[in-house]
């Protein structure tokens, strides 16, 4: 063969080869952009190589089950107050640290002042397995909760893990553990107990809301069509970008909550705007807003000590003070209620022993019912327990009887 002909051959076979090749490259996987404009870096040190999951999450298993009828009846509050309002309540949320709450005291004060439901923060902390979780201090103390009291209680939870390890707060692992224990808590009770997930508290953790690393709780709490609750702060966690947060999100009802009212006041602006964007945004307003002495919480100031000393000290100060509480809190919020009256909800937000005193809760109470009666009437039962009664309906009534352990 002539040499003019090899070398045509070798070209021709280089040439092939070559375009077999090309057509069998490697296609990266497109990276999850979420917008970054305005987005304050995270505080947290991750190792760069470490993965991110960004799962595509389908809806866990439901249990359909008929509706069990109980005794319960609607029940108006024993102390009546002029110029309040004196009608039903919803309390979303209440913080009630696992077995630390005296839940025959606290359920006696609701009855005695009106509120009929509530939805309950807690947390789950042992492994999701059966054993575990019907212990009284875990998700057992929420069932026995619910047996005792069939169809006033809604809850959401969180894992109970810890906020400052790094490991707590990256998707796999908190998608992990949300996955693992809502599945176990439905096998359980054999209803959708769980309502949502919270309290995120995004400013401890260092991240903002649209942060890669939240996206796998994100995609399976919108694929289960659950309540997320969270506390936004502006540096921490750009309302702009909660915006688009909640529109890429349409399933999840995201609940705004324990922001101060200096951090209300700061970014009145930016809330508007976050109602107006959206309709899948709620912001509650609590006790602990409306008795705010323009530093803190009346109420929570006294968390840290005795029971005794405790009531005496807020009773001394609410004596004293509460009108002008009231009234500062009812010209910051009226304005949103106003412009907003089905995504406001009002909670007492209360998860210390010592606010379930009857003296204390008793005074909390009148004061959110005075601070709601100030509101326009055509607008208060929807703050009250409408909007609330809306969202997450009457509470759990679960069909069989669960032994805890």
């Amino acid at each position: 063969m002539k040499k003019g002909v090899k070398l045509f051959l070798i070209i021709l076979i280089i040439l092939l080869l070559t375009a077999c090749s090309s057509s069998y490259k490697i296609i990266e996987v497109e990276k999850n952009t979420a917008p970054e404009t305005g987005i304050v870096p995270s505080t947290t040190n991750i190792t760069p190589d470490e993965p991110v999951a960004n799962p595509e999450i389908q809806p866990l298993p439901e249990t359909t089950l008929e509706t069990k009828t109980t005794s319960f009846a609607l029940k108006n509050t024993k102390y009546t107050t002029s110029g309040a309002y004196n009608g039903i309540l919803y309390s979303t949320i209440d913080n009630w640290k696992n077995a630390t709450i005296n839940t025959n005291q606290a359920f006696s004060d609701m009855e005695d002042n009106g509120v009929n439901y509530a939805l309950i923060q807690f947390a789950i902390i042992e492994a999701p397995t059966r054993e575990n979780l019907v212990k009284t201090k875990d998700l057992g103390f929420i069932l026995s909760i619910i047996q005792e009291h069939p169809q006033r209680v809604n809850v959401i939870f969180n894992p109970a893990m810890n906020a400052t390890d790094e490991k707590a707060i990256l998707s796999t692992t908190l998608t992990d553990e949300f996955t693992k224990k809502l599945s176990t808590s439905r096998s359980i009770a054999q209803n959708n107990i769980i309502k949502g997930f919270g309290e995120f508290p995004l400013n401890t953790w260092g991240l903002q809301a649209t942060n890669d690393r939240l996206t796998g709780i994100y995609n399976l709490a919108n694929a289960n069509k659950l309540a997320i609750s969270l506390h936004p702060l502006k540096g921490k966690v750009p309302l702009d970008d909660f915006t688009s947060l909640a529109k890429d999100y349409p399933q999840i009802t995201f609940i705004v909550q324990d922001v101060t009212p200096i951090e209300f006041d700061d970014n009145y602006d930016s809330f508007i705007s976050l109602l107006n964007k959206t309709n899948n945004v709620y912001y509650t307003i609590d006790s602990n807003a409306i008795l705010y002495d323009g530093a803190q919480s009346s109420i929570t100031k006294e968390d840290s000590i005795d029971t005794a000393k405790a009531v005496t000290n807020f009773n001394a100060e609410f004596d004293s003070n509460y009108q002008s509480y009231i009234n500062d809190a009812v010209l910051r919020y009226k304005p949103l209620v106003n412009a907003y009256p089905n995504r406001v909800l009002w909670g007492s937000s209360l998860g210390n022993n010592y606010t379930y005193t009857p003296e204390v809760y008793n005074r909390i109470i009148k004061a959110d019912r005075i601070f709601i009666g100030k509101m326009d009437a055509d607008k208060q039962e929807a703050l009250a327990y409408k909007n609330a009664l809306n969202l997450f309906g009457e509470g759990v009534v679960l069909q069989n009887e669960i032994s805890i352990a």
